[in-house]
């Protein structure tokens, strides 16, 4: 052991606070809900219903160390791939096809308009993610080639 490079990672003040606000941060995560850092700073409502008081601020180093605690890492989504349901796409191809023959429409007539520059509030491609998760992403996009 060498005391000049190993740190001990500080265990939380407010625990139930902190595992309070984890089980949140997975269920939005499981929603595929984009969380950031305000979002997780803002959301003080776990501290003031356990304890009761009102002086936390949830300052840079608790977010730090909260985030070390938890395994939590910033990545960049990939947009719709994402959440990309393979069977429903392929349910969608063969609707939309079978639309185009009915109505008898050239391939000129159809344009993807979903990029329309509209992005007025915008959701954040980023968010925060647990370790696992990212490492599942990472894995699922390599060898769906999504990177």
């Amino acid at each position: 052991m060498n005391p000049l490079t190993e740190k001990t990672l500080k265990t939380s003040e407010i625990p139930e606070v902190e595992e309070a606000l984890f089980i949140w941060f997975k269920q939005q995560r499981n929603r595929n809900a984009p969380i950031s850092g305000d979002i997780l700073k803002q959301n003080l409502i776990f501290y003031h219903e356990i304890t009761k008081k009102t002086d936390f601020r949830a300052s840079h180093g608790w977010f730090q160390n909260f985030k070390k605690r938890h395994g939590v890492r910033y990545m960049q989504m990939s947009g719709e791939k994402v959440s990309a349901n393979e069977s429903e796409i392929q349910e969608f191809i063969g609707k939309l096809d079978a639309k185009i023959i009915e109505l008898g429409l050239d391939p000129e007539q159809i344009y993807n308009a979903d990029e329309t520059g509209m992005n007025w509030r915008q959701l954040s491609t980023k968010t925060f993610v647990t370790e696992e998760e990212k490492k599942f992403l990472e894995e699922n996009y390599k060898k769906n080639e999504y990177l």
